[in-house]
């Protein structure tokens, strides 16, 4: 049913208040030579993985994040036609990818956004050698730039001995707030809206009120101008 007027006022005040009361997200980074002691609160059993585009966009030189559809997904078929030797196909290409959760000594929360193969390579050898990372520190080491970029996790000693968190640590990443990565990290659009965008570059979310489908959540504000690696598999 096709929302009214009334509805939609009361939602978009809902939407602002919210925007307006949430933390920013703090995203991780490293520059070349960075070490970084750190939390890693992952779950392989649990954590949601996520085929995401990180389009570039030669117009403005920025990247946005759209959740891939799959079959008949026009940002595929985009990348598709650049060919497999344009670097845009690489930058356009969607890419399965994990959204994992860190946190600091001071217990500053961070989104670190990792390929699969990453996690699968790196983190999860980790998980089986120290179990828990939710209580145990790792130390993060990043080398290089652009498509040379590589970290290394290592576990992080002190004294001899792998460091564990406080019991303070302890309870703030038990009671955090895992951010809701469809509304919050990339955009979750549907193929209308997709190639609306691949034509002007912008998201209208008003086009789904045309439409008798209750909408959808989004945001016109998740780019990235991320240089690190992001290679399609």
């Amino acid at each position: 049913m096709m929302m009214n007027f009334s509805d939609y006022s009361k939602e978009v005040a809902e939407r602002e208040s919210d925007a307006g009361t949430r933390e920013k997200i703090n995203y991780f980074s490293m520059k070349d030579g960075d070490k970084r002691m750190m939390v890693i609160n992952f779950d392989p059993n649990t954590e949601p993985m996520h085929f995401v585009h990180n389009y570039f966009s030669n117009a403005d030189s920025r990247y946005t994040k759209i959740k891939c559809l799959g079959s008949g997904c026009p940002l595929c078929a985009k990348a598709r036609s650049f060919g497999k030797t344009d670097k845009n196909f690489f930058k356009s290409y969607s890419s399965p990818r994990v959204f994992l959760q860190l946190f600091d000594e001071e217990g500053v929360e961070f989104v670190w956004e990792r390929p699969f193969k990453f996690v699968q390579a790196s983190i999860v050898p980790l998980i089986e050698e120290l179990g828990d990372l939710s209580k145990v520190f790792v130390t993060i080491v990043r080398t290089g730039s652009g498509t040379d970029t590589k970290y290394n996790i290592l576990p992080a000693l002190s004294k001899g001995s792998v460091k564990t968190v406080s019991k303070e640590l302890e309870e703030t990443i038990k009671n955090s707030v895992r951010i809701e990565a469809p509304r919050r990290l990339f955009l979750d659009l549907d193929v209308d809206m997709i190639e609306d965008f691949l034509e002007t570059g912008k998201v209208d979310f008003s086009a789904r009120r045309h439409n008798d489908e209750p909408a959808k959540t989004g945001t016109s504000t998740v780019t990235s101008s991320d240089e690190d690696e992001d290679v399609p598999f």
